[in-house]
């Protein structure tokens, strides 16, 4: 028996408890303790089964096939309940020389934040085509939108119904699942995959429950254009053209100062101006070399490395050390500032964030919130319990303030739920928009924004990236039908009801 936390073992053949419904809304805090009593050479076991142990001790139901590879691995392990409700996990794992056990104690206590995420439904095209001031709005042909999900959550059936075929199929279909555990345990214990926090998930699926599938209100999210190829230039030429300024790509900055569409050309591509839109096509290491002045709000899209990506070539890519090069804190506003960087699902990248370039910034880490991707009919492009690719993409929020006054009126601003946005995504690394995020009571319509890695051009927006014009370019765009009364929502924002 264990001496490091008094348990009262259940027979072998016990069945493990599974945690109430406020167990597993809890957060898990884990706690590693060497079992001297059972093995006088004990070692933390194998880094697959402390990965695993030391985020998943509540079973969220993506894990419990997991759990099943690990005990046939392992049929040594067991689990204790001690007096107070707490787990405490055995794995044995022996080799020639030694056997290495591992005991891990998780601790459930009640959650930072119990409330209700925020939820918005958002249909970003139309977001998109309000730049335009209804003289163009965006080709759905241009568009990348995925029509269904990319892959679907496997349905269970039981074998007895199935006949020979599909039986053999159904073991396939198994031994894959069992394979893509293994892998996910590797690549959770190498840091290469975050799954998501048994908090972070439930609000998720709760929100996909309430909002997604069937209830998507914006499955149509673009009208049927018609074909206005033959007048679209008609269009351009009616447009005020930028030439009071020098070419758009120097890595200047230039302002479309005024309240009209422009157009000009940049990098030998006739590109769009939204009304009010500043911008500078330049590396975000040098932002110290613009005169931007202090900002608000500053949210950053930075390139992680990513090998899809690498191989597919769709951009170049940023080291994360990088980060440490961009002087955030001088183009901040010196009373009260929001952060809002984008993180792909990588470990490591968000500990650099959160332990190393948040602070060298002068900013407090806040919150996680959530862009959820569905398909047109409304489906999650991919499931949530993916071991490849998440169907979510996580904005780190922070904050600084000069004062504790301001820093409790910003707190009282940015609340403590957390925000979750479902849209269809447009094309890749086109992320909706940040006031999907942050609305009017976050930050006022006047105050100063800015994005850094920018790839569009916003109203009321200062947007510094090498790619600024990515998404610019006057091919996506086609003139409006003259005769139809838009009757789709640009979004729809509300809070989820509690659960029954």
């Amino acid at each position: 028996m264990c001496r490091c936390s008094t348990t009262r073992a259940p027979s072998r053949t016990a069945t493990p408890r599974r945690p109430t419904r406020r167990a597993r809304r809890s957060r898990v805090s884990t706690t590693r303790t060497s079992c001297q009593a059972l093995a006088p050479d004990c070692r933390t076991a194998k880094a697959t089964i402390t990965a695993h142990c030391a985020v998943h001790t509540a079973y969220p139901p993506k894990y419990l096939d997991t759990i099943k590879w690990m005990h046939a691995k392992d049929p040594s392990a067991e689990i204790l309940l001690t007096e107070d409700g707490n787990e405490l996990w055995f794995f044995q794992s022996y080799t020639a020389t030694a056997k290495n056990v591992m005991c891990v104690t998780s601790q459930f206590h009640h959650s930072e934040s119990t409330m209700e995420p925020k939820v918005s439904s958002v249909n970003h095209a139309a977001l998109v085509n309000g730049y335009y001031m209804g003289q163009l709005r965006l080709r759905e042909d241009s568009l990348q939108a995925p029509a269904t999900a990319f892959i679907r959550p496997s349905i269970a059936q039981a074998p007895g119904a199935l006949s020979a075929a599909a039986a053999r199929r159904h073991r396939k279909r198994e031994t894959a699942a069992r394979r893509r555990s293994e892998r996910l345990v590797e690549l959770t214990a190498q840091g290469k995959f975050v799954p998501l926090s048994d908090q972070a998930r439930n609000a998720l699926q709760v929100a996909f429950e309430r909002v997604g599938g069937p209830r998507f209100a914006l499955r149509d999210f673009l009208p049927s254009f018609q074909d206005h190829s033959d007048v679209i230039e008609d269009v351009f030429e009616s447009l005020p053209a930028m030439t009071d300024t020098g070419p758009l790509d120097d890595g200047n900055l230039h302002y479309n100062a005024t309240d009209q569409v422009r157009v000009s050309v940049a990098n030998g591509t006739k590109v769009l101006l939204p009304a009010g839109s500043s911008f500078a096509q330049r590396d975000v290491r040098e932002i110290h070399r613009l005169p931007l002045g202090r900002h608000k709000l500053i949210v950053m899209d930075p390139p992680w490395q990513n090998k899809s990506v690498s191989r597919a070539k769709r951009y170049d890519m940023f080291d994360h050390t990088e980060l440490l090069k961009i002087q955030v804190a001088q183009i901040a506003d010196l009373d009260e500032c929001i952060l809002a960087v984008w993180v792909t699902n990588r470990q490591r990248y968000m500990a650099y964030l959160r332990d190393q370039a948040l602070p060298a910034w002068g900013f407090t880490y806040h919150a996680s919130w959530y862009w959820l991707k569905l398909s047109k009919n409304g489906e999650l492009v991919t499931p949530l319990d993916s071991s490849h690719r998440l169907p979510v993409e996580t904005l780190v929020v922070a904050y600084r303030a000069k004062d504790p006054e301001h820093e409790q009126r910003l707190l009282q601003r940015l609340g403590k739920q957390t925000r979750i946005v479902l849209s269809i995504p447009l094309r890749h690394s086109w992320k909706p928009p940040p006031e999907c995020f942050f609305d009017e009571k976050i930050i006022p319509a006047s105050a100063k924004k800015a994005e850094l890695f920018a790839r569009e051009l916003r109203p009321s927006w200062t947007s510094i990236g090498n790619e600024v014009f990515k998404f610019q370019a006057a091919n996506l765009f086609q003139p409006p039908p003259s005769t139809r009364t838009e009757t789709l929502a640009c979004s729809t924002t509300f809070l989820l009801p509690p659960s029954s």
